[in-house]
């Protein structure tokens, strides 16, 4: 009962009278994502003439997801352990419904190109989804433990990796009352079928520090987390034609989060190995820029308007002014803006035994507004080179593939707005 609470708690191994740790734990999750969708809308006038940009509601969006985590520590020397996560998705449903206030005849109109083709109607609905996402492996070290010397604090770091193992996800609409189907297939080889998917089809690295200490009845903490993702399944729907040069962002938003909490310990009884806990915490999120899935994923990634259907080049033959090399397909995955995650999050840990925990909570949280479609039409980055057919029209730069002119042009883009966070989880750990 000197160990700290969940958050810094490392299985051990070969400690004098305890010479193995296993952890089994079985835990279920239900996470709610919902918000306000926008379009940008150019058309209005301010009173000097100038065109002036506001956001259109065009659909409210909802997703809600319910999984089924399974964990594994094991206890390998003192305080290190290796680990395993498996989460199990049991049904993934995404919506876009109208917006209050508005009516679904306004909402499409507002869905039309000037040419008069739609990007896609609301309400629009995906198909259910389930399965796996990933496996991830890891292991820990608590590098200081004040179960081992009380003057000090608990520190402890991690490494984790998370291998894509699902079948990633791919654009799909729910196209009729009876539930079929209709999928952005036969993109490349070996994507064919109507399986929606359920992994998002990348590969991750973690890199988590965490520090505790216990004083009396409280223990507060803290910890920070940096994750970098890069495509592994998903590869050919993140770069249908490979790692262009001219191509903005080619990996999913780098991500740092910040944790501070405190657990709070009104009860213990030691000799019968029990203890009840509470434990709040605020986690705070960065994501930076990135190319990656968005609410708006199947939506456009079935839309049958043709800037949508037909390929990007990554370049433009001068003479003919017509599209040359490689072409570049879009799936309905979009470079976002940078944003941030705040989330509050109240739990309750119970010690019921020695070799028995449980842990619930909630969380609720918001996300900052940000784009859902953005990218330039040129990479700057990249020098031009005369007679270069990728120097396009750009000024600077060459030719961006992954541009869309119908949703990342200034005054078409889709954003976010208004955009909350909600879970509830509720987890068993049998400890030996």
């Amino acid at each position: 009962m000197h160990e700290t609470l969940e958050y810094t708690d490392v299985a051990d191994a070969f400690d004098g009278d305890d010479p193995f740790d296993l952890n089994v734990s079985v835990g279920f999750v239900r996470s709610l994502e919902s918000g306000t969708l926008q379009r940008e809308d150019r058309t209005a006038s301010s009173d000097d003439g100038r065109a002036t940009a506001h956001w259109l509601d065009i659909a409210h969006h909802e997703h809600v997801s319910n999984t089924l985590m399974l964990g594994l520590d094991i206890g390998v020397y003192h305080d290190i352990m290796i680990y395993g996560r498996l989460p199990l998705v049991l049904n993934d449903t995404r919506k876009l419904t109208v917006p209050d206030g508005r009516s679904a005849t306004d909402v499409n109109a507002d869905l039309q190109t000037s040419d008069g083709e739609q990007l896609f109607n609301v309400p629009f609905e995906s198909p259910t989804r389930s399965g796996l996402d990933y496996l991830g492996i890891g292991a820990a070290w608590a590098i200081l433990n004040q179960n081992r010397d009380r003057t000090g604090p608990t520190w402890v770091i991690s490494l984790e990796g998370r291998i894509n193992i699902g079948e990633p996800l791919h654009a799909c609409v729910n196209t009729a009352a009876a539930g079929t189907e209709r999928c952005n297939r036969g993109l490349a080889a070996g994507m064919n079928g109507t399986d929606p998917g359920m992994s998002q089809g990348v590969n991750e690295l973690r890199l988590d520090t965490r520090g505790s200490f216990r004083y009396r009845y409280v223990e507060p903490y803290a910890g920070l987390l940096f994750r970098i993702a890069w495509p592994g399944s998903a590869e050919k729907s993140f770069l249908p034609s490979g790692n262009l040069q001219g191509i903005m962002n080619d990996l999913p938003p780098r991500v740092g989060e910040m944790t501070v909490g405190m657990g709070i310990i009104p009860w213990e009884n030691r000799g019968r190995w029990q203890r009840f806990a509470i434990d709040t915490r605020l986690v705070a999120t960065y994501l930076s820029e990135g190319h990656t899935y968005t609410p708006l994923f199947d939506a456009l990634g079935t839309s049958t308007h043709s800037e949508l259907t037909s390929d990007n080049f990554e370049a433009i033959d001068p003479m003919t002014m017509m599209g040359t090399g490689r072409s570049v397909r879009f799936v309905g995955i979009t470079d976002t803006q940078s944003h941030a995650q705040f989330m509050f999050r109240g739990g309750l840990e119970m010690q019921a035994a020695q070799y028995v925990r449980f842990t619930f909570g909630a969380g609720l949280g918001f996300t900052t507004p940000f784009l859902m479609t953005f990218t330039d039409a040129c990479n700057p980055n990249i020098d031009q080179t005369a007679g270069d057919p990728r120097n396009g029209n750009c000024r600077n730069g060459i030719i961006n593939p992954h541009y869309r002119d119908v949703v990342d042009l200034a005054g078409r883009r889709f954003r976010t707005d208004d955009m909350f966070l909600f879970d509830l989880y509720v987890s068993a750990t049998g400890q030996i």
